[in-house]
């Protein structure tokens, strides 16, 4: 901080001291040529060298200004609302996600998720999720609050290959009287969680990865607390 450490006053003496520099350079300031031959010829390279150092020295603070400016602040992030094609679930995402298919990483549980996923840091490391698919074969006929036990399950297991993985808490939710599951676990360094609701035999999921600092931590809970089913349905008549 090159201009905040000099002060207002340094800023403004160097300045002036400039300004005079350059006066007496072009001989606005000082004995006027003409009146001592001898004075005329000790100051001529004096003057040629304060036409220089003087306007030098009046543009230094103002390139230390430029220099010392502070970046412009960043924008606020925009969180937007995304909602699963079939309409059923939103949630509030950091960022506009991309819409995409991916196979499940349930196991047999469930068919080929279609999913709105966000990048919000290189690497991919802080994803944001929102993703629905079919439930299959067997899993189907399972009672919802049984099924989502076995998902959280399925889950735990392919997310532990690692010895310092942790279970920090897991719930049952409920949201227009439809069930739900949520199950937090700490791996390494980062915190993955996970929310799920059954509705008329499809899985509607959120899923949030981040570091397990405070702003990362917040934003994640902001978003899971804002997944939600957008309208009370009727049960399936085939259940």
């Amino acid at each position: 901080m090159l201009l905040g450490s000099m002060g207002g006053i340094d800023v403004a003496i160097m300045f002036i001291a400039g300004l005079v520099a350059t006066l007496y350079g072009i001989g606005r300031l000082g004995r006027k040529p003409g009146v001592d031959p001898i004075h005329d010829a000790r100051m001529a390279s004096v003057r040629r060298l304060l036409r220089v150092a003087g306007p030098l020295l009046m543009m230094l603070p103002i390139l230390l200004f430029f220099l010392d400016s502070p970046p412009a602040p960043t924008p606020p992030v925009q969180w937007r609302t995304a909602i699963t094609s079939d309409g059923v679930c939103r949630v509030d995402m950091p960022g506009e996600p991309i819409e995409q298919g991916t196979p499940s990483d349930l196991g047999k549980v469930a068919k080929p998720a279609t999913q709105q996923l966000l990048l919000v840091e290189e690497n991919g490391q802080v994803q944001y999720l929102l993703s629905h698919s079919d439930i299959e074969g067997e899993y189907a006929k399972l009672p919802p609050e049984k099924l989502l036990e076995t998902i959280g399950t399925n889950w735990f297991l392919a997310a532990n290959n690692k010895e310092d993985t942790e279970r920090i808490s897991e719930k049952e939710l409920s949201d227009k009287g439809w069930p739900g599951r949520e199950l937090v676990i700490d791996r390494e360094d980062q915190r993955m969680q996970n929310r799920w609701f059954v509705v008329n035999k499809r899985l509607y999921r959120a899923y949030v990865l981040t570091a397990r600092d405070d702003k990362h931590l917040q934003d994640a809970r902001r978003f899971l607390d804002s997944f939600h089913i957008v309208k009370k349905l009727d049960a399936d008549k085939g259940s």
